[in-house]
This record gives C-alpha cells, structure tokens and sequence, in this order.
C-alpha cells in the first residue's frame, strides 16, 4: 500500500506532517520525537527552516516500520493462521489426512495380496495398493507445491489397524480386512464428496474430483466382495 506523505509550515513557523492513509497528525517535538497523534495531536513548535522540514520527513519514514499495521498489511496480518503455505487450514488438513488413509489402503492391501484366503480378497488388495498409490503420489505432489508436510509413516491410529489384521490368518484375515475396507471408503466416499464442495484450493479441488470416482468404484467393488460376489 502507497503512503502519501504531506507536509505544510503553519503561519507561526510550525512543520506537520499528514499521512493520508493513517488517521492522525505527524509532529516533531523539540526534542525531535515523531509521534502519531490520534484524537487530539500535540503540535509543537520546532523551527522555521527547511533542515527541520527534511528532518521531519526522515523520522516519518524511519517510523512507518513500528506504526500499527494498517489498510492490506492489516488484512494480511488477519489472515495469519488461516493459511497452511497457500491452502487453507481445512484444505491442508484434509490432504494430510488423505494421505494417511491412503498409505494405510496401500499396506493393507500389500497385507490383502499376500495374506488372503479368497482370490477376490487378493484381487481386491492388488487393486488397492496400485489406485491408491497413483493417488497418494498426486497427493504428495500437492503438498510439495503448497508447502505442506506429510508423514512418510502411519500414525498410531493407523499403524494399529496395520498390526491387527497382520496377526489374522485365512477366512479370519479376509473377513476383516474386507470388514475395515467398507468402513474406509464409505468414510471416504463422504469425506471426499465433501471437500469436492468445499475445496478452496483449486489444484485440490481438480484431484478430489477425479479421485472421487475411483474410490465409488472401491466401494461397490468391495461390497461386493463383502457379499460373496466378486
């Protein structure tokens, strides 16, 4: 924001400086302490020649870095805290929490592939680790261009369904994991039908809505596997 500076020598000598933008009356005092007046400035004396012109005008410049900020930089200052780099906290934390649950299809359905009884179990695994994969890296590549900081590991909560269907065997092991696999993704099927509206993010927006699809098309898979129809 510009700051139009203006200056004038009263009829007794006096110097005052305005700033347009800042309500109020730079003076100099004898002393020559640039104050901001508010509701009632205190006007000085202090000269008649122009050395104390220019005086006054470096210390209003010198000043202007403590001033309150003012006009955008106040907005600015506003919006701190609501930004994550340059996605909206919301938008930030919905990419962090899509990830997690992304790295936890994809080891989970490692565990599917490796470990299922069924061959629809296998399939369905093998499905998981290669569509989440191709999502988890679109998601990793939007964090890196909005500066945010995703966990190459899974947190607790996660890391803890990993370790319990790692103990499981044949139908026990199939059971559940197709059992957490329809849980997941109707929560992501909503979650993201979610953010598909109320995505600030333009470049997020765009990802969430083609991955969208891809995880309808999970569920019903899944359910169907769930219900013994591969």
């Amino acid at each position: 924001m510009g700051l139009a500076v203006e200056t004038e020598q009263e009829t007794d000598g006096r110097w005052i400086a305005e700033i347009a933008q800042i309500p109020g009356v730079l003076v100099c005092k004898p002393s020559s302490v640039l104050r901001q007046g508010s509701h009632a400035p205190e006007l000085a004396r202090i000269g008649t020649d122009m050395n104390t012109k220019h005086l006054l005008l470096l210390l209003i410049v010198a000043g202007l870095s403590l001033l309150p900020l003012t006009g955008m930089a106040a907005d600015d200052a506003a919006d701190v805290g609501k930004t994550s780099g340059h996605m909206s906290i919301n938008d930030a934390e919905f990419v962090r929490k899509a990830a997690q649950g992304g790295m936890l299809e994809v080891k989970v359905g490692e565990l599917a592939a490796q470990k299922g009884k069924r061959d629809d179990v296998k399939n369905f695994g093998e499905q998981m680790v290669a569509d989440h994969t191709k999502i988890n890296d679109s998601l990793k590549s939007l964090a890196l261009l909005k500066g945010i900081t995703l966990q190459d590991q899974l947190d607790a909560t996660h890391a803890g369904v990993v370790d319990r269907l790692s103990t499981l065997e044949a139908d026990q092991f199939d059971k559940a994991y197709i059992d957490e696999m329809v849980k997941d993704h109707k929560e992501d099927v909503g979650e993201f039908k979610t953010e598909a509206k109320s995505a600030k993010d333009p470049e997020l927006k765009a990802l969430v809505v083609k991955s969208l699809p891809i995880l309808k098309e999970h569920l019903q898979h899944v359910e169907k596997v769930a219900n013994g129809n591969p």
